[in-house]
């Protein structure tokens, strides 16, 4: 299993267009990997498919596929 981590970004980071959420938490690993999400649902959702997923890639498609 890999070393995942789940952090609340400080301080909060805006991105993307006005209607967009702002982005609050922050999943780090393994090495140097960081993916952001709004809610600490889809940063922990996000977190259980990468521990699983051979790269980060194909967490992401993982995840794109059941959000």
């Amino acid at each position: 299993m890999q070393v995942i981590q789940i952090e609340r970004l400080q301080p909060e980071e805006h991105d993307g267009d006005w209607h967009d959420k702002p982005l609050r938490w922050i999943v780090l690993g393994p090495r140097e990997e960081a993916q952001k999400f709004p809610t600490a649902k889809e940063a922990s959702l996000y977190a259980r498919i990468r521990r699983n997923a051979p790269s980060q890639a194909a967490a992401i498609n993982r995840y794109v596929a059941t959000a």
